[in-house]
């Protein structure tokens, strides 16, 4: 997946769009809204359990639901500009 564009939704969330590549698709346009500005006064911790570069670090986050709100509010803004015609 290749991300050629990335928008910026306000001050907290960035979306990246980008082409979807066979066997997913190839003509649809995918879009990932995020947070840009994580909630870190609760805190976050990485449970880290290997050195082996392949294995993912399981980040831990103790009350994501800022971050689960902001991230909503990025969905829901990024249906609205992929519905708009320009």
């Amino acid at each position: 997946m290749a991300w050629p564009i990335v928008m910026f939704i306000g001050d907290d969330i960035m979306a990246h769009f980008g082409i979807s590549p066979p066997p997913y698709g190839g003509n649809e346009i995918t879009a990932t809204p995020n947070c840009v500005k994580p909630n870190h006064k609760d805190g976050f911790r990485a449970h880290i359990q290997t050195t082996d570069p392949h294995t993912p670090i399981h980040v831990i986050h103790e009350n994501p639901h800022d971050d689960i709100k902001t991230l909503a509010k990025g969905v829901k803004e990024t249906i609205k500009i992929l519905g708009k015609k320009f």
